[in-house]
């Protein structure tokens, strides 16, 4: 019985009768209810507390190693930032005796 559904007339004959538009559209439903799975709160719930426990297993840095790093950093933005500053400076110094002539 796929679509159809046995509907018993007298005497204990069967005859095959096709379901109405409003059994099929029930039936839709109960099967996109049981496939939804959790909702978005109780997604949210889990993500958040899977979250926290990959926290607590992170091995953090301690401080002078976080501050020795940041220096580091820094200084390297400077540097790149000087080298930049002079090319930019130089290909403009360029440009403008080119521009003169």
């Amino acid at each position: 019985m796929t679509a159809a559904k046995k509907n018993n007339l007298s005497g204990g004959d069967f005859q095959e009768v096709q379901a109405t538009p409003v059994e099929k559209k029930k039936k839709d439903n109960n099967k996109k209810n049981k496939d939804k799975g959790p909702g978005i709160f109780s997604r949210m719930w889990r993500f958040l507390r899977e979250m926290v426990s990959e926290l607590k297993k992170v091995t953090w840095p301690k401080f002078p190693k976080v501050l020795k790093q940041t220096g580091i950093v820094l200084l390297v933005v400077l540097v790149f930032l000087l080298v930049l500053t002079g090319i930019d400076s130089l290909l403009a110094w360029l440009l403008s005796l080119l521009v003169r002539i």
